[in-house]
């Protein structure tokens, strides 16, 4: 799903840069190919993409860094790519569990997408690196403009209702292991080439259960040859290992994920026809 720089495309996008700023913006490939790492934006066709890449800015997320608190105005929207970020919940008593998590599949700041302008839920970082990001304004100007972000965005407030409703039945009843291996997955996919840094106690926080049952769930994968873990970091060794231990909610997640993004790529093409 990634741009790939090659003359056919340097062909098509030469065709379409009638302005200067399009112009510019092609000479400005090394940002374009970071940025279409998030697959929304991989998706748009070539000279939408061009178009609000001019509006996009490169950040860096740390873990545990709060993004947004419920109620907080909405001033940006979030296009990962290296980092993943998790919905929480949070009671009265300050106790918390995870509700969804957004990677490059998708975005952070979804009620935009439906006409809200602030967080129902608390945004945190799970996993550090890197993400996109674009004002409120400019978005909503281009889901006015681009049928395909708008198609695209829709499309993922729908997979992560889905993922928010899977959630729910998760938590109250599949094990701590079974859970913990869906996080794992999710989030090693993200950046596979390297170790998850995280600590024990904050996957905790994010499953809404004892650091001590993490730490026990984690021992049994690590004997079991799936994972390696010490120092903050967590390695996955055997990703297949992992598809068979998790509960089947990510199976579920994920194809559905798929299929909506599948529905929107053909709305897109069909409408790029008429």
């Amino acid at each position: 799903m990634g741009f790939f720089y090659d003359l056919s495309v340097a062909s098509k996008l030469n065709q379409l840069a009638c302005s200067q700023r399009l112009k510019r913006i092609f000479m400005s490939y090394p940002m374009l190919e970071s940025a279409r790492k998030n697959f929304i934006l991989a998706a748009l066709p070539l000279i939408q993409y061009a178009r609000i890449s001019e509006h996009l800015k490169s950040v860096d997320l740390l873990t545990g860094q709060v993004i947004y608190e419920p109620g907080e105005s909405l001033d940006f929207v979030y296009f990962p790519t290296t980092c993943t970020t998790s919905l929480v919940l949070q009671t009265q008593d300050g106790e918390t569990s995870e509700l969804a998590m957004t990677g490059r599949d998708g975005l952070v700041g979804i009620p935009l997408v439906l006409g809200g302008a602030s967080m129902n839920h608390r945004v945190m970082v799970q996993r550090a690196g890197r993400a996109f990001r674009m004002s409120a304004d400019v978005f909503e100007a281009e889901l006015l403009h681009s049928k395909a972000l708008q198609q695209l965005a829709l499309s993922y407030v729908q997979a992560m209702i889905t993922q928010m409703s899977q959630s729910i039945l998760c938590i109250g009843h599949h094990a701590v292991s079974e859970r913990l291996c869906y996080w794992l997955l999710f989030n090693g996919d993200a950046l596979p080439e390297e170790p998850i840094k995280i600590t024990h106690e904050m996957i905790a926080h994010m499953l809404g259960v004892r650091r001590e049952s993490v730490t026990q769930a984690l021992g049994k994968l690590q004997t079991a040859g799936l994972v390696s873990s010490g120092r903050g970091k967590i390695a996955i060794l055997d990703r297949e290992g992992l598809t068979q231990q998790v509960c089947e909610c990510f199976s579920l997640v994920t194809a559905e994920k798929q299929r909506l993004y599948e529905r929107a790529m053909r709305m897109i093409s069909a409408e790029s026809e008429t």
